[in-house]
């Protein structure tokens, strides 16, 4: 008995001894030229992983309805109809749009791809994480994707750092 354990040990020992001297147990790594990069050691191996620079877009989104004309009265507080109320909507963040692509103020059957979509909260704030880039923002409306903010591009956001961008939903009559 005494002798299978004595070489129970003497068999761990080289063992360890072994795989101390070929570093077995010591991580290894490279170095490559794509920053950045996150390295994950492990024994013998070496996994590279890209990791993207993402930004953060986040803004609320608001709902304008009523007659929002100005009010003439005699006696205030003069009342309007007009109200502007946060609203919970999806949130769609699509490549750059074009006006062609538009109707009005809706976007005809989306001819740019889908980055990401996100839907506002019951305060109408909304948060993503997105890639740096140039994108074209819209918001659900009456089942259509909707935009107010037009140049040559609709809703046109750069995203190279942490943005804030307000989407305001507009219904009332001026």
């Amino acid at each position: 008995m005494q002798n299978t354990v004595a070489f129970l040990i003497i068999g761990i020992l080289v063992l360890v001894i072994i795989g101390l001297s070929t570093n077995y147990f010591q991580p290894t790594s490279t170095t490559t030229t794509v920053p950045p990069t996150t390295t994950i050691f492990t024994p013998k191996t070496t996994t590279t992983t890209q990791i993207l620079a993402k930004y953060s877009l986040s803004g609320y989104v608001t709902l304008t309805e009523g007659n929002c004309m100005p009010v003439v009265c005699d006696n205030p507080p003069c009342e309007t109809t007009c109200e502007t109320s946060f609203v919970s909507r999806r949130v769609y963040i699509r490549e750059l749009t074009f006006i062609d692509d538009m109707s009005g103020i809706y976007l005809i059957s989306p001819k740019t791809n889908l980055i990401a979509s996100t839907t506002s909260n019951a305060d109408g704030y909304y948060y993503i994480q997105i890639d740096e880039g140039t994108y074209s923002i819209f918001v659900e409306d009456d089942g259509k994707e909707y935009c107010n903010s037009f140049g040559e591009e609709a809703c046109k956001v750069e995203l190279s750092e942490n943005t804030q961008y307000n989407i305001s939903i507009d219904h009332a009559t001026y």
